[in-house]
């Protein structure tokens, strides 16, 4: 059954993954793997500050930063979802780089109590600049663009540190490209201006240079020119800041989210700057234009520039999607410069475009060419090898850049939001991608929260006699399942021989006179060996689920029988038998969230008797059977699955003793289909005269049980269609499941 790598044990790898990243800061962070969502949850005050931001009144800086420093009241924490026991190798390396992630998180974020004084200054002077309406249009987006900006920082102070670290953040920026790229084949963004240009500054801002990443930037530039334009325009001096943040720069991405929303309604209100405005805008000319004008922010076609003359803007170290450069872990924390020093890069291509254009029409204003290519200046074509990133060239007008940046305050005001995908987004698609894999309509996947909190315990003995009593009361039962099967096992066991052969494996006893003579006689023996006969395999094991839901009080009895008739007879006749019974356990540790989980509680599974064991030594167990409870039918299913793909046997079966009524028999389906792929069956054995018409509903393959005493017939001659197909008597029910199938 098992395709990718063990999900169990990737999960056991989580916290030494984070353990590494917070080497040396006399910190640790439990991880813990439950549900399907990605969080780290501790006292993040820097993003709570941004949070506050959302009802700030603009004077009681006092009170947000004290909301900020609040206490929490939970233990800080990283939960990574639960993986599914089939773990694609990518979504798993994925994983690794998310727990980094999540741990540079926890490294670098803003986790310390905030002085007032850091706060007040830097906020009020962006503040002061727009009125209060303005900036709370502007919440979403700013939380938007600080944790882009945060990302960058963060991923590139963690590479630089532990380079090792890089190949795992590889595969999970393309895994974040894979969804990404998955969702705008079904529909592009509503607002495909805004999306691109967050997609664009964050690949750039990261710095990864894979195959899929330089496709990325290449269908940016094909869809939507006019956003990597901009973001190598008015956003580069930015974009630059972003990339080379410091450590003790940990506010820094709260600033720079309010300077891009006031640089925007800057460009969109006059393109020309301003000075002392603390935006980090770009001098006059650095925009980079466009000759075709966009319409409402969506893709258009590249124009070339006429004179192909302009220079590519400066671009930072490795931007392109080279290695993330080492940060100047020297600059100073809370400086309110907020890049003005990086606000003339980009200039080296003015001087040209302003000789070639000055004798034409007066009122053109200026243009740059904006090249977005390899850092040797080459332009990829589209399509080109190994996915080059972006390869044409794009040239903004300072109309158009005024033009695209009311359009996108414009859409901000109006509520649209950056479609891009962040980690967590990312790796729990990725994970429920790996869930519901080939499912089917009707069918939901087998999911816990945390399959780590269930137990897996044998059974408590009630009655030590009891179980003695018990199969006394089914001997006969024995007995006939046993008689039944025991010639054909040994039959099909015993080793036969064909003598009378040319060539064999050895000379023939039977044919020894006949071929002396031949001898004798001067002849060539013509029949002297014999060979070994072929058989079919006929190695069996069974793994028994139990239900011991509350709808089975009444049917409890028999279901101990029922199990103790099963697991003698089998084991008697050399069979490996599992027997297990899953049940609703009060306890475990889960989080306060569960996401798209088939249950939302720890459960137990009882083992009544497990492989090889004798029954001498399992029977006490089976008085422990008991009926209480919801009906985890599934889980226990689950299990007896997991069991039975680590067995050689020729024959895999899960035989289910219920009324057939799962909590989830949706997961039941999906199960039966996946193990029938698989070559295991799974067959419903419904005990009682009310379980018959439910088990067959459920089950393809069932068996009715009235009374106990129908059981060694049943039972055998299933068996029997199974294990010698060729002697096999259809019985009725599974005949027509055959037919069904």
């Amino acid at each position: 059954m098992l395709k990718g790598l063990d999900g169990a044990k990737w999960r056991a790898t989580h916290q030494a993954s984070v353990d590494a990243m917070l080497v040396g800061m006399n910190l640790t962070r439990k991880v813990k793997s439950l549900g399907s969502g990605f969080s780290n949850r501790d006292r993040w005050t820097g993003r709570a500050v941004l949070t506050g931001l959302g009802g700030f009144d603009g004077v009681n800086v006092d009170r947000l930063v004290a909301t900020a420093n609040a206490d929490v009241h939970f233990t800080p924490h990283i939960l990574i979802a639960s993986t599914p026991d089939d773990l694609p190798a990518g979504t798993a390396l994925a994983l690794v780089g998310g727990a980094y992630h999540e741990a540079w998180h926890t490294r670098y974020s803003t986790r310390r109590t905030l002085k007032v004084s850091e706060v007040e200054g830097p906020l009020m002077e962006r503040w002061n600049k727009a009125d209060r309406k303005f900036w709370h249009s502007q919440h979403g987006m700013l939380m938007q663009w600080s944790n882009i900006i945060e990302d960058i920082r963060i991923e590139r102070l963690g590479c630089a540190k532990f380079p090792g670290a890089y190949p795992k953040m590889e595969s999970l920026q393309d895994l974040i490209l894979k969804m990404e790229g998955e969702g705008f084949e079904k529909s592009m963004p509503e607002n495909l201006l805004l999306t691109m240009i967050g997609c664009v500054f964050r690949d750039l801002g990261l710095g990864y240079k894979t195959h899929r990443q330089q496709a990325a930037l290449a269908f940016y530039d094909n869809v939507c020119p006019e956003a990597v334009a901009f973001v190598e325009g008015p956003l580069r001096p930015l974009l630059d800041k972003a990339i080379g943040l410091s450590e003790s720069e940990d506010m820094e991405p709260i600033w720079m989210a309010m300077d891009i929303a006031l640089m925007l309604r800057e460009l969109a209100e006059d393109n020309t700057p301003k000075d002392g405005d603390g935006s980090d805008q770009p001098s006059n000319g650095d925009e980079g234009q466009s000759e075709s004008k966009p319409e409402n922010g969506k893709g258009q076609s590249k124009s070339k520039p006429e004179n192909g003359e302009g220079q590519p803007q400066s671009k930072p170290e490795n931007g392109e999607g080279g290695e993330p450069s080492k940060p100047d872990d020297g600059d100073d924390e809370g400086d309110d410069d907020d890049g003005d020093e990086e606000s003339d890069d980009g200039d080296d291509g003015d001087e040209d475009s302003d000789d070639e254009d000055s004798d034409d029409d007066e009122g053109q204003s200026d243009s740059v060419v904006i090249v977005v290519g390899d850092d040797d200046g080459q332009s990829q074509s589209e399509g080109g090898e190994g996915g080059n990133s972006a390869g044409g060239q794009t040239v903004l007008t300072d109309e158009q850049v005024r033009e695209l940046a009311a359009a996108l305050v414009e859409a901000v005001a109006n509520g649209a939001k950056m479609d891009v995908k962040d980690v967590s987004q990312a790796l729990e698609a990725a994970i429920n991608a790996a869930f519901n894999d080939d499912l089917k309509d009707g069918e939901q996947p087998w999911r816990s929260p945390c399959p780590e909190s269930d137990v897996v315990a044998f059974a408590a003995v009630r009655d030590a006699k009891g179980g003695i009593r018990l199969r006394n009361d089914v001997r006969k039962e024995i007995a006939a399942l046993r008689a039944r099967l025991r010639n054909k096992f040994l039959a099909a066991r015993t080793p036969s021989y064909t003598h009378g052969v040319r060539k064999g494996v050895d000379l023939s006893e039977r044919r020894m006179v006949d071929s002396i003579i031949e001898i004798n006689m001067g002849m060539e023996p013509t029949r002297p060996d014999y060979l070994r006969d072929k058989k079919n395999d006929c190695s069996l094991a069974v793994a028994l689920v139990i239900d011991e839901s509350g709808s089975m009080s009444s049917l409890r009895k028999d279901t101990t029988k029922g199990a103790i008739a099963i697991s003698d007879a089998l084991a008697s006749l050399g069979c490996p038998v599992l027997a297990v019974g899953p049940r609703n356990w009060h306890g475990g540790d889960y989080p306060e969230t569960y996401g798209s989980c088939h249950r939302y509680a720890p459960i137990r599974i009882d083992v009544f008797k497990d492989w090889n064991e004798s029954m001498t030594a399992a029977l006490p167990r089976f008085t422990g059977i008991t009926a209480t409870g919801g009906t985890p039918l599934e889980d226990g299913i689950q299990y007896a699955l997991q069991e039975l793909n680590k067995r050689s046997e020729r024959h895999r079966i899960v035989l289910v003793l219920t009324d057939g009524v799962p909590d989830n028999p949706q997961v039941v389906r999906n199960q039966i289909r996946v193990s029938n792929d698989a070559r295991i069956n799974v067959v419903g054995i419904g005990l009682g005269y009310g379980a018959c018409d439910s088990v067959g509903h459920l089950f393809p393959e069932h068996l009715s049980v009235p009374k106990i005493e129908d059981l060694p017939a049943k039972l055998s001659a299933y068996l029997e269609g199974v294990v010698f197909p060729s002697r096999a008597k259809k019985i009725e029910g599974v005949a027509k499941s055959f037919k069904a199938a």
